[in-house]
């Protein structure tokens, strides 16, 4: 979680962007976006705006890509090891 929030922290900056200016185009609070790029929680619509006001809803697919193996199968396969 943390690395979503400091994702989100270089992207405003790479834009020149402050919080205020930030959450105003994102239309959240500065406290909301604060909280997000301290520690990457927020929720999923106020993800999804900030995304958006970075320009960055076609990497959203790629940042929450899943394991294709479950922890367990994880965990498993390397004990056989």
């Amino acid at each position: 979680m943390l690395a979503l929030g400091e994702s989100i922290t270089r992207h405003r900056k790479n834009r020149k962007l402050t919080q205020p200016q930030l959450a105003k185009k994102a239309g959240i609070g500065i406290a909301t976006l604060v909280r997000l790029e301290n520690t990457g929680q927020a929720n999923l619509s106020n993800c999804l705006r900030v995304f958006r006001a970075l320009r960055l809803l076609d990497r959203l697919e790629e940042a929450m890509k899943l394991p294709s193996r479950s922890p367990k199968e994880q965990f498993e396969s390397q004990k056989k090891a």
